[in-house]
């Protein structure tokens, strides 16, 4: 290593403004749409959603929403007019510039992996004692790992490069639209940033996401035993043969029937008031719980909750599926966000590593770029997870579109 930055090879410009690239700006511009307003919509269905709120499932969840909107505000804009050839600072105002982006960027990994933490203890320790967790010190935790850890971490490397570093090295590693062009000086820096905040936090989740998805497994081998996953409709009741249907035309005969109250009834079902007026044999419109239960067995319906004398079996098992229920849902919007982050951060960590420490000389401006724009289309797939995997999420974005709607309608 003689100090000096080895010349790279790039498709735009390294001294100054990048070439234009409508394309890759268009790209940009719209992961920065769908991010910025699904997260601001996923932070929205959190603030007015109760059960949201009080589910401590979900407390990291905002603060993944949190630093998407980050992302959205901060990195992509500033690549939009990079790609434009419109962006054009100063050496210290692209240090300043990436370093928040560096702070963003190393967020979205950390809070990944305490999802992942969280869902592995929501699996070891018994549900009432998770949900009565402090969420004041998950708040506190999350924000000095994901966001001071990595201000602080990066602030020390940042004065460390500065003094180690001699100042043709640093100019020459510079670009005024803050392209990160690797030199040979900037290879321990490299290294250390790879193996702190890629390799390890990577392998982390990997484990943690491996050992969550096992307990999974084995819950999900344990809800097939109980009546074969039908225990939140009960078994099924087969129609009673012998008691026909009832006739409900109810003839001018008066013919005596058995009367029940009228949401027992069949929809298709027309009572008629004179029939039970000029009637001396009709009975009284109150029905017990026997009479409930027995019409709807002879109607072919499942029993309600009135008749459970027979049910209490079917009630276990359905608060055990529940149970199970409760492990199971947080563990597959966390194998969505984890397969999601994998697919858009992998490429990247792999073409860093390979650009700033194996063979700097390769390094392509072009190519950097659309890794970057797959890099950040991660905060753009999250609000989508979060609506397949959560049915109060997914009705929340509901009532918002629809508001949206007919506010739009109103004014035209």
């Amino acid at each position: 290593m003689n100090g000096t930055a080895v010349p790279v090879t790039a498709t735009s410009s390294v001294a100054g403004v990048s070439k234009p690239n409508i394309g890759l700006a268009v790209a940009f511009s719209l992961v920065l749409v769908v991010a910025l307003f699904g997260n601001i919509a996923t932070l929205v269905v959190f603030k007015f959603n109760d059960w949201l709120k009080i589910h401590r499932c979900h407390t990291y969840i905002i603060g993944l929403a949190v630093a998407d909107v980050g992302t959205a505000l901060v990195p992509l804009p500033a690549n939009i007019l990079i790609s434009l050839g419109l962006w054009n600072l100063s050496r210290q105002g692209c240090m300043a510039y990436d370093y928040f982006r560096l702070v963003l960027e190393n967020n979205g990994i950390l809070i990944t992996l305490l999802i992942s933490i969280d869902r592995f203890r929501l699996l070891k320790w018994d549900f009432k004692s998770y949900i009565k967790a402090n969420t004041c010190k998950r708040v506190a935790t999350e924000i000095a790992v994901t966001w001071l850890l990595p201000a602080v971490g990066h602030g020390i490397m940042a004065v460390i490069w500065i003094l180690s570093v001699p100042l043709e090295n640093r100019e020459a590693d510079y670009s005024s639209d803050c392209l990160d062009v690797p030199s040979e000086a900037d290879i321990p820096f490299s290294t250390m940033y790879a193996i702190l905040l890629i390799f390890i936090p990577g392998a982390l989740l990997a484990i943690f996401s491996i050992f969550t998805f096992i307990g999974v497994s084995r819950l999900l081998k344990r809800r097939r035993k109980i009546a074969s996953g039908m225990a939140f409709m009960g078994p099924p009741v087969p129609r009673d043969t012998s008691n026909p249907r009832p006739n409900t035309s109810y003839p001018n005969n008066h013919q005596q029937c058995r009367c029940v109250s009228s949401n027992q009834l069949d929809p298709g079902a027309s009572l008629s008031a004179e029939s039970f007026t000029n009637s001396n044999d009709a009975p009284s419109l109150r029905t017990t719980d026997d009479d409930r239960g027995k019409h709807s067995v002879a109607l072919g319906r499942r029993p309600g909750p009135v008749s459970n004398a027979t049910n209490n079996g079917t009630t276990n098992r359905r608060k055990r599926d529940v149970q199970m229920t409760r492990y199971i849902r947080p563990a597959v919007m966390l194998a969505g966000i984890v397969s999601v982050f994998t697919l858009c951060w992998f490429p990247f960590a792999i073409y860093y590593v390979y650009i700033h420490i194996i063979s700097p000389s390769s390094f392509s401006s072009e190519t950097q770029a659309w890794l970057r724009c797959l890099l950040y289309a991660n905060s753009a797939i999250n609000p989508g997870i979060y609506a397949l995997t959560d049915r109060k999420v997914r009705q929340g974005y509901r009532r918002i579109w629809l508001k949206l709607r007919r506010r739009v309608n109103g004014n035209f």
